[in-house]
């Protein structure tokens, strides 16, 4: 018995066409109006079609849980069933189990492993004792940062971890057991690809992949479909061809990342989402169909390198012109005519700074200008639903900080309250930092270091008179010898750098450090050193502080002058004559390192850098001038070098007590100033500028 089966309406849909502001506005519209349209109709079928649909796949995926399915925010229920169903799977390399499959298996299979690979591993929950060593993982790949450089073996790596078990008392003893488990398996022959499939397979049970944990049914899938990629390598055994470690997971790769996994559907699906090269297998109530702009459909033209072009067109091969490309779409076009008894196609006006126009199909289309409902994000929906009965609290108070309580930071943690208070308190107080991101080399902080050390060993035992009467011949061989302490200093203490990268090191330095003594040498300001790295501690307001001072010497007249070494920018030093200063460690050394103020003749910046080597602060002498010369121009406000003084001793003994009765508010009046802020994510800005605007709306 034969039954006709219908795949086409026999009418032709009610179409409208809609153009909106972006592509993103075209999903948010598609998917609210999926949602009114299962409101007003909850037995209907509908379809969004996407012309790029690997595109935004991800954002249409999580659009549609936010609006449909909220409540799969929460882990256990990740997995609850989903009434829309998409027609493109994604590659099985990209799922996370697979994923972390392949990357376990590379880690084994690499002659030099790349830092944030393994910290990627460190973070994963599939393999070895994660569940119960996630803690001893975290300290592990944060140490690992500041430890190791961004390439090492695995051996290595491995060593590190004992160290850390031993001396930190780390609690990796899984982690360590899987490793040595699977390097006793691990071999450098070359086999067959059935071979490596049962190593692999054996690999991966030593490292205790997937986890000890219950796997739930999406993981299943996946390592079903994991299966199916070994027994398709091990069937490369007919091309009688044996493989290395790395060429057989380069294959397993390959198969993997052309493999297509999608995700069992449990219910009947109400919304299909579909390429618009797919077909309905039968017409449905709606349609959406979105991206209908000319440089989208039709699609342009791209034909084969590899044949003359004149003859693709003659042949009206797929692909090969315009004219074809146009006739194509136009039979796609009207099949979507008769798959459903409406249809509703979207444009958008920009993308960027681009206007764009809707595709030349769109012309026997009516285009209607209505306001769409847009689809909002769950953080969106939260932000203000029943947000009328809530009570907002301008709360930015920490707890005081009591009588001989510690609070650690040094000067700066005084110019982090300066800048922003909250910065203060979640960095100094709470401990919050950020993790090192590991660089190839040395990063500039550790290179800033070195320029320091150097400057220390040199004049340590010496003064100016020392460098004025040296010749060249001697300066060179004094600083050669400096440069030389001071990366012996720095590789007893790590070894994240390569001996060829610390024989460049040691070629700058000793240029920029030797041209720095040299324009010391020029200006002829005598002076004799009084101390270098000099610490001190001293209590302002009640809080201790840690002074370390750079370089301090003492001029003719016997007035000290501190120096603060910089490589980077200048620091901006025209707030030291600002009620709140952002830049207060020289004012603070120039006030609390003496208790006599007059001992002081003044502070500086030494800028030590390539070519632009020079002195950025103010001393005594400077208001020597008529008022109107002095420079610079902040200190005209000032009657003389002890008035400054006691403005700094005010203004930073004002920050102080800020920090003694937790103040600890998100204010700040330059955001460029919060450039080395480490707590910056918790600060919130971007929440912050959204209340504001929605803030300056209501008050309109």
């Amino acid at each position: 018995q034969l039954e006709e089966y219908q795949t086409m309406a026999t009418e032709s849909a009610l179409a409208k066409h809609i153009r909106l502001q972006n592509q993103e506005v075209e999903c948010r519209a598609a998917v609210a109006w999926a949602k009114q349209y299962l409101n007003d109709y909850p037995k209907a079928k509908l379809a969004i079609i996407v012309p790029r649909l690997s595109e935004i796949r991800n954002q249409l995926a999580d659009l549609l849980d936010d609006v449909f399915y909220p409540l799969s925010i929460r882990p256990h229920l990740v997995e609850m069933p989903r009434h829309y169903n998409f027609s493109l799977g994604t590659p099985l390399a990209q799922q996370p189990l697979v994923q972390a499959a392949l990357n376990l298996l590379r880690m084994l299979t690499s002659f030099q492993l790349q830092q944030a690979d393994v910290s990627m591993l460190l973070r994963s929950p599939f393999w070895s004792g994660s569940q119960y060593e996630v803690d001893a993982w975290a300290s592990l790949d944060a140490r690992m940062r500041e430890k190791m450089p961004t390439q090492f073996t695995l051996l290595r790596f491995v060593e590190f971890a004992q160290h850390e078990q031993q001396e930190n008392g780390l609690d990796i003893s899984a982690l360590l057991a899987s490793l040595n488990a699977a390097l006793v398996l691990a071999t450098s022959k070359r086999i067959e690809p059935s071979g490596w499939t049962q190593l692999f397979t054996e690999l991966l049970d030593a490292l205790n992949w997937p986890g000890g944990r219950k796997i739930n049914s999406l993981e299943y899938q996946e390592i079903n479909a994991w299966q199916k990629a070994l027994q398709q390598l091990a069937r490369l055994d007919t091309l009688r061809k044996t493989l290395s470690a790395s060429e057989a997971l380069y294959f397993l790769q390959q198969i993997c990342s052309r493999q297509v996994f999608q995700v069992e559907t449990k219910l009947e699906p109400s919304i299909q989402i579909l390429g618009i090269m797919e077909s309905l297998s039968s017409p449905v109530d709606a349609i959406w169909c979105m991206h209908m702009n000319d440089h989208i459909w039709p699609p342009p033209a791209r034909p084969n390198p590899l044949l003359p072009a004149l003859i693709q067109r003659v042949a009206a091969v797929p692909n090969s012109d315009n004219s074809v490309q146009a006739a194509y779409a136009s039979t796609i076009h009207q099949r979507l005519m008769h798959s459903a008894k409406m249809i509703i196609f979207s444009s958008s006006q920009t993308e960027g700074d681009s206007q764009l126009r809707p595709s030349p199909l769109m012309k026997a289309i009516d285009e209607k200008e209505e306001i769409m409902p847009l689809a909002m994000t769950l953080a969106e929906q939260l932000s203000i639903i029943n947000n009328q009965m809530h009570e907002h609290i301008d709360d930015h108070f920490a707890p005081i900080v009591k009588e001989g309580e510690h609070v650690s930071g040094g000067t700066g943690l005084l110019k982090a309250q300066a800048v922003c208070p909250a910065w203060a308190f979640y960095q100094y107080r709470l401990g919050a930092k950020a993790l090192k991101i590991p660089v190839a080399g040395l990063d500039n902080m550790t290179r800033g270091s070195l320029v320091h050390a150097v400057l220390e060993h040199f004049w340590r035992t010496r003064h100016f008179a020392d460098l004025r009467q040296m010749s060249n011949e001697t300066l060179s061989a004094v600083l050669a010898q400096a440069v030389h302490y001071a990366i012996q200093d720095f590789t007893s203490k790590s070894n994240v750098v390569s001996v060829n990268a610390l024989a460049l090191e040691h070629e700058r330095l000793f240029k920029l450090v030797g041209d720095w003594l040299q324009f010391e040498r020029s200006k002829g300001v005598s002076f004799s050193i009084v101390g270098c790295e000099a610490e001190r501690k001293v209590k302002i307001c009640g809080i201790e502080v840690t002074l370390k001072i750079d370089r301090i010497h003492k001029l003719e007249d016997g007035g000290l002058i501190f120096v603060d070494y910089k490589t980077g920018q200048v620091p901006k030093i025209r707030n030291w004559g600002e009620d709140r200063i952002t830049e207060p460690q020289l004012p603070i050394y120039a006030t609390y390192y003496v208790e006599d103020s007059t001992q002081v003749a003044g502070v500086y910046f030494g800028m030590v850098k390539t070519a632009e080597h020079d002195f950025s602060g103010v001393t005594e002498d400077n208001f020597k001038e008529e008022v109107t010369k002095r420079k610079p121009a902040f200190i005209k406000a000032f009657t003389d070098w002890q008035s400054l003084l006691m403005h700094w001793k005010s203004s930073i003994e004002s920050i102080a007590q800020e920090i003694k009765s937790g103040e600890s508010a998100v204010k700040f009046t330059d955001e460029n100033e919060l450039i080395y802020c480490d707590v910056k994510p918790l600060l919130r800005l971007p929440e912050r500028k959204l209340q504001f605007e929605r803030f300056q709306e209501v008050s309109e």
